[in-house]
């Protein structure tokens, strides 16, 4: 980039909004990154969490956003750091950058450094986790900076094809005719049917039972806690149901019925031909689990999905059996660790440490299974019955 770069920084949305939205229109980008899930998910969580706002907007000197960078910045002791917004419940982090604008590794860096001294949270570092390396076909910029691996992989599939013909190839004739036995046992309550929330009383049940089956099998594995806070119910409710009639939800609500039981639940969110999977749960009565009502639902969503003329599909980050088994691809992920002032850089060089040995372990295969049942024998939990636990791996 030859031209002058204007760095703004702001901590409210009402500044960027427009720009936001001419980025979204064009830059690559996952769900994560647009206004209908990021918005709602910063004005109910990010506090809760000890995020302030830290969106960064750059521009050319037309005034013609270039890039936007939506960033928190939280306490830690006595750093200030900044992140990407979306937490955990975001699975691939990234800004949104103008097509055609191309941005040198210098220039990344100045807008980094620009951005915290322009800043009021004055943030001493930035810890960027779990970015792609390209998105749509497109290199991530941010990728020219000094990196290293994340932990985990983002695990996805493309849909182009004969979707009926891949979905089968996941599953062996063996495991396909399992899956047709459980569905018949599913039946003893009742006819077993897909449904995926359109309005807004379906989603509200739907919404209702997930969160409740999610918090049963939280406090199953021993991460329990006091279970959803109201920030984050807050959040589940605005993107799950606003606009919900329209069929655009940040967050899609789909389950699985025997009967008028819901026996599984699932949600994500589609952006750009392409569906991310968030949060799912299942009925934890033994004499439903052992049908696996999750698997069963995840290969009507993946079904539905190529009915619909998607492109492709994630299922998020972290290690579980069912994320291998649907998809054919693990994504690499990057984090950028960027310090700005002395104690910033300090705290980099031992989180780039402590990074580097929990990717060690999260992907040796024999320890980690073995430190995931250790955490639950601590907490007292028994060995699950039934289906494979789902969602998104204990982080360590």
């Amino acid at each position: 980039m030859t031209h002058h770069l204007n760095v703004e920084t702001h901590d409210q949305f009402e500044p960027v909004i427009q720009a936001w939205s001419d980025l979204e229109a064009l830059a690559p980008a996952s769900i994560y990154q647009t206004l209908r899930w990021l918005k709602p998910w910063t004005e109910h969580v990010a506090a809760e969490q000890g995020l302030t706002p830290m969106f960064v907007l750059v521009r050319d000197e037309g005034a013609l956003p270039l890039a936007l960078l939506p960033f928190g910045v939280r306490r830690k002791g006595g750093l200030r750091v900044a992140e990407f917004l979306g937490g955990q419940d975001s699975n691939a982090n990234m800004g949104l950058f103008r097509p055609g604008t191309s941005f040198s590794a210098v220039d990344l860096g100045s807008i980094l450094n620009q951005a915290a001294a322009a800043s009021a949270s004055r943030p001493d570092a930035f810890i960027l986790g779990n970015q792609p390396h390209a998105w749509g076909g497109v290199p991530n910029p941010l990728r020219q900076l000094p990196h290293q691996p994340s932990p985990s992989y983002l695990h996805g599939a493309a849909l182009a094809g004969d979707v009926a013909a891949y979905l089968a190839s996941r599953q062996s004739s063996a495991t396909r005719k399992k899956m047709r036995t459980k569905t018949k046992r599913l039946a003893e309550y009742g006819e077993v049917r897909f449904v995926r929330a359109m309005d807004e009383e379906t989603g509200a049940r739907l919404l209702s039972v997930l969160l409740a089956q999610k918090q049963e099998r939280l406090a199953a594995m021993g991460l329990g806690g006091s279970g959803y806070s109201p920030g984050q119910r807050a959040f589940f409710a605005k993107a799950c149901l606003t606009d919900i009639a329209s069929g655009a939800p940040a967050i899609e609500l789909c389950g699985l019925m025997a009967g008028e039981r819901v026996v599984g639940t699932w949600g994500g969110g589609v952006h750009q031909g392409r569906y991310h999977g968030m949060i799912n749960s299942y009925d934890m009565d033994p004499a439903v689990a052992d049908n696996s009502p999750g698997e069963l639902l995840l290969a009507q969503v993946l079904s539905e999905l190529g009915a619909r003329g998607l492109d492709g599909f994630d299922l998020g980050v972290g290690e579980a059996r069912y994320k291998e088994t649907w998809c054919e691809r693990v994504e690499p992920l990057f984090d950028t660790l960027h310090g700005v002032t002395p104690l910033g850089r300090a705290y980099c060089l031992v989180e780039r440490a402590r990074r580097r040995i929990k990717r060690a372990v999260k992907q040796n295969h024999w320890l980690w299974p073995r430190i995931v049942s250790l955490r639950k024998r601590l907490a007292g939990v028994r060995p699950q019955r039934g289906a494979a636990a789902q969602g998104r791996a204990p982080e360590a």
